[in-house]
């Protein structure tokens, strides 16, 4: 079975079901809640929590809760005197602690049934399968409690939607770039970086420098959207349910453009079958595709040219009609001019014969 990296949710996904039920009574009390907030809080933001080793003795929960971490192998601890520090194991570790006071704090199960002998899970676990199931265990766990389900990070993306011209296909097409890791396609563009500013124009021409390496002077981007699109996933990176606000562009690309080698061109059509297929071939967010192809006035039709060049040769004589019609302006008037000089030049050989 294929693991895919990601799940993607719109904002209706999310939304509490209608007939919901609160969950089990809440066992801890508030300041212990307080305290595991904040182990999770740090150890997601600083990866790093340091507290008094006493704290474990007047509050065991909290020994348990750390005790646990530590059997699933998702942090270590180093003892100093009379502090304790816990750092996240690895990257995907670092949200678990947070995760897992947000089952504590809502009163979740991730099982419901101790009594099934059928195998419902692989026999091992990858730290993505781990986080992906017990994301999505808490995601129908909230619904059903009536709540929304919380988001562990938000993170803003740009994209840009690149658009040429194949003679040889004779349609429009699509740039999209094949993400290394998983074998496949994603839109050219990336998450928000501190150097951005929250800028959402600035993370596209950043990205676009780094992913493409097309200068941000040769680049006019246009907006799409009038505010980002609210997009959802368990992240393939970090495993857990992340808030994607997105914006998208239409670009315009001066000078010379070549495509890297891993990067292809796509034309509406098979935009929309890689999109359908059981095993997905696209590594985009089911609100974006749905704002490109639904609710983008004039759908990706209407989008100008990325590049003004086609990006590959038909037959002669589609070059030759390509020419004509992209330089029709002056060739016109040209071949008239031509025409006018060739018929006086024949009326004077025509007098001169006369005159003979």
């Amino acid at each position: 079975m294929q693991l895919l990296p990601t799940h993607y949710f719109s904002k209706q996904d999310l939304e509490p079901n209608e007939n919901s039920s609160p969950a089990i009574a809440q066992i801890l009390d508030k300041e212990l809640l307080e305290s595991l907030q904040r182990i999770g809080e740090d150890i997601r933001d600083k990866r790093s929590c340091e507290f008094q080793k006493s704290l474990l003795i007047t509050k065991p929960e909290i020994s348990l809760f750390i005790g646990i971490l530590r059997l699933v192998g998702a942090i270590n601890i180093t003892e100093y005197e009379d502090k304790m520090t816990i750092v996240p194991s690895g990257h995907l570790a670092s949200d678990l602690p947070f995760i897992l006071f947000l089952y504590l704090k809502h009163g979740y199960t991730i099982f419901d049934d101790w009594n099934r002998r059928t195998k419902t899970l692989p026999d091992r676990l990858t730290a993505l399968e781990f986080l992906h199931f017990i994301e999505k265990r808490r995601i129908e766990s909230s619904k059903k409690a009536g709540l929304w389900p919380d988001t562990i990070r938000t993170i803003p993306v740009s994209y840009a939607i690149i658009k040429a011209k194949s003679v040889s296909l004779n349609s429009d097409v699509y740039l999209f770039e094949l993400n290394k890791d998983w074998g496949l396609f994603n839109l050219i563009g990336g998450k928000q970086e501190p150097v951005d500013n929250e800028d959402y124009r600035l993370t596209l021409l950043r990205e676009l420098e780094e992913e493409i390496g097309v200068s941000r002077d040769r680049v006019i981007a246009t907006q799409l959207l009038e505010k980002p699109l609210d997009g959802y996933s368990l992240s393939g990176s970090r495993g857990t349910l992340i808030h994607y606000p997105c914006m998208l562009y239409s670009i315009k690309i001066s000078g010379l453009f070549t495509k890297r080698e891993k990067d292809r061109w796509l034309k509406k059509e098979e935009i929309l079958i890689m999109s359908k297929l059981a095993e997905p071939k696209l590594m985009v967010n089911k609100v974006y595709l749905s704002y490109l192809f639904h609710d983008l006035h004039g759908g990706l039709d209407a989008l100008p040219l990325s590049i003004e060049s086609p990006i590959d040769k038909g037959p002669w004589y589609h070059e030759i009609r390509n020419f004509i019609l992209s330089h029709h302006n002056w060739l016109v008037p040209m071949l008239k001019i031509i025409a006018a000089l060739l018929a006086i030049v024949a009326g004077i050989f025509a007098f001169i014969k006369f005159l003979k």
